[in-house]
């Protein structure tokens, strides 16, 4: 909503591996905003799921590190959590374009699992067939959710 609302490329940055702060790997997030000054700012404050569940980072969902990809710079002044920086291998992101649509890089879903994650490794302590699953629709950025 904000992408389109503000015609502002919009991101959903989650924190994937803190060690100072290592139960919010998975589990904690916010969504940012490139302004026209080319600096990513908070639209949201940070939220963390609840003890126990966590987003799957794993290769089939959209939250991959942002290791490697140079889009979301590694602004310290703007990536910071619990006054910790977030360097570019302590989180992972989805882009939104103005439009709503999503970046061609990013894959289109976000799987949540009953689970921990410790040092950026994801244990699930849930039934391997219990999660819930939210998929992007590429073009619009509408979003339809799974289960199994």
């Amino acid at each position: 909503m904000n992408a389109m609302t503000k015609q502002r490329p919009t991101a959903l940055v989650v924190i994937t591996n803190l060690p100072s702060v290592s139960e919010a790997g998975y589990r904690t997030f916010t969504a940012l905003e490139l302004g026209t000054n080319n600096v990513w700012s908070n639209v949201s404050k940070w939220e963390t799921l609840p003890s126990g569940v966590v987003l799957n980072g794993g290769t089939n969902t959209a939250v991959r590190p942002a290791s490697g990809l140079a889009t979301l710079p590694n602004n310290t002044n703007t990536f910071r959590y619990k006054s910790a920086n977030l360097a570019h291998s302590a989180y992972g992101y989805i882009l939104f374009n103005p439009n709503g649509s999503l970046d061609t890089s990013t894959n289109a879903k976000l799987e949540f699992i009953i689970g921990t994650s410790v040092g950026g490794n994801i244990t699930r302590t849930g039934p391997e067939g219990n999660w819930y699953r939210l998929i992007v629709n590429n073009a619009t950025g509408r979003v339809k959710s799974a289960r199994p």
